[in-house]
């Protein structure tokens, strides 16, 4: 007999913001306020933006489709390991996600994620570095853009393009929420610039996934903001800030766009890390096999870039988000040290790097001590 689904998806109201309406000045204060109200309370957004295309889509899923159905010899060109895989390939059984627990045990039965503490991912990851980076920092393997293999050229076009794509969004919806935080409109967007973006699709071929299977198992993103796209087949469950899960279905001319760890820092909570897991869903299976009568290959591709801000900013809750209790929860830290750190959690860099994590700039320390005093 067939083991029923265990988790049960809700369907909560995800409001949609037009990038289009937004770039054309035509959205009141009002409006700002109220999406920003909403993302902070849900933990996730809908953006449609006119520059997200069913073309550049498909063409960037057809190149992740090689890449990941690619021999071992072939993948092997791209492996990751040397950059702390902040480019390149991520194998299966690499990644280690954080133990979630605790806060799955506040959780109703069948809202619980199936995610096992304590087990390595399934899924494989390609790492693609987007925009212009630092060449001289303190933290190289961030930084890193590792080259690309010649026989792999032929990738860069449909990378950077539907990328580029996800990160002009992505600086839409920083500049929203800072005016709907009573902030100046540049004030997250400028720290996103030269930052460590990655497209980071992962790949899993699902002829062998069974249902309830989990591929990508449940945790955060560490980074300000990460932006979703279609996929091709649906495994992505995502959880509201109050615990409602829902499976991720993105609409067409659509993104989706979650808070990550680092927008959480600089909001001093206003904004918290919405937590996620890739698993077989019915959904996923039923994609797969329908992809299957095609005579295609079940590999599924995500479709996410990881927004981060720049290495050399130091991450503190800002403007009216920075209050005695803020800055002991999100003490200053530069984002370097911080993404290194966060990196290391999860076993892609060494053990060493956890050290970084103590480092408080030197012109916080004197403020630090007298905080930690009071």
């Amino acid at each position: 007999m067939e083991t029923p689904f265990p988790l049960r998806y809700t369907r909560p109201e995800i409001p949609v913001v037009d990038l289009d309406r937004f770039r054309a000045g035509q959205m009141t204060e009002r409006e700002l306020v109220e999406v920003t109200g909403a993302f902070a309370r849900l933990g996730v957004i809908c953006l449609r933006d006119a520059r997200v295309t069913s073309r550049i889509q498909e063409n960037f899923r057809r190149t992740m489709i090689g890449i990941h159905g690619a021999s071992p010899q072939e993948q092997a060109a791209l492996d990751g390991k040397d950059v702390g895989y902040q480019f390149g390939m991520t194998p299966p059984g690499t990644e280690l996600p954080l133990d979630h627990s605790a806060w799955v045990a506040t959780l109703p039965s069948e809202h619980r994620p199936l995610t096992v503490a304590g087990r390595p991912d399934l899924k494989a990851r390609f790492m693609w570095a987007l925009g212009v980076r630092p060449t001289n920092t303190p933290w190289p393997n961030v930084n890193t853009r590792a080259k690309i293999p010649e026989r792999f050229a032929h990738i860069a076009g449909p990378l950077n393009t539907w990328g580029g794509c996800m990160l002009a969004a992505a600086y839409d919806i920083m500049q929203i929420i800072s005016i709907g935080m009573g902030l100046k409109r540049c004030t997250l967007s400028r720290m996103l610039e030269g930052g460590p973006h990655i497209l980071g699709p992962t790949g899993s071929n699902f002829a062998t996934v069974q249902l309830g299977q989990v591929l990508a198992g449940l945790h955060y993103d560490f980074n300000a903001i990460t932006v979703h796209g279609q996929t091709n087949i649906r495994a992505l469950v995502c959880w509201t800030l109050d615990g409602q899960p829902f499976l991720v279905e993105v609409p067409d001319g659509c993104l989706l766009a979650q808070a990550g760890k680092s927008l959480e820092w600089v909001t001093g909570g206003r904004f918290f890390a919405g937590k996620h897991e890739v698993l077989g869903t019915p959904e996923a299976l039923a994609d797969a096999a329908a992809i299957v009568a095609r005579g295609e290959r079940p590999i599924r591709v995500s479709s996410n870039l990881f927004v981060h801000f720049a290495t050399r900013w130091v991450m503190r809750p800002l403007g009216h988000f920075a209050t005695a209790q803020t800055l002991l929860q999100y003490p200053p830290i530069y984002a370097g040290d911080f993404e290194s750190v966060e990196l290391a959690r999860i076993k892609l860099f060494p053990s060493s790097e956890l050290a970084r994590g103590d480092r408080v700039p030197p012109q916080y320390r004197a403020r630090m001590a007298r905080l930690r005093v009071a």
